[in-house]
């Protein structure tokens, strides 16, 4: 039970991490088509 509990927790946080770089990327992506976009409208 412990273990499995341990690879919960394990599991949990490699989530967690790739939440995080996904949501960076997406708002870098974000930021780059708002760039392009102002620069096709000028």
């Amino acid at each position: 039970m412990l273990k499995l509990d341990r690879n919960y927790e394990e599991q949990k946080l490699q989530f967690q991490e790739f939440q995080l770089t996904t949501n960076a990327a997406l708002e870098r992506i974000d930021r780059v088509l708002d760039y392009l976009l102002r620069q096709s409208g000028s």
